[in-house]
């Protein structure tokens, strides 16, 4: 899973979810996210951050 990319990221600064939607692939490289598939997992979970459910109004 995901959880061993806990502690790379705390070392990285990134420690709440205030940080995560301005990640980038280039980010997650740094931080050792290596494999394609997580950095995809991680890069749209982020994304869903930044941007409110579909169907759902915006403030």
């Amino acid at each position: 899973g995901l959880g061993g990319y806990e502690e790379p990221f705390r070392s990285a600064g990134v420690t709440g979810l205030e940080l995560l939607p301005r990640l980038r692939s280039e980010d997650l490289l740094r931080m050792g996210v290596t494999l394609a598939g997580h950095q995809q997992r991680i890069l749209e979970g982020a994304q869903s951050l930044r941007s409110p459910p579909k169907g759902e109004p915006q403030c």
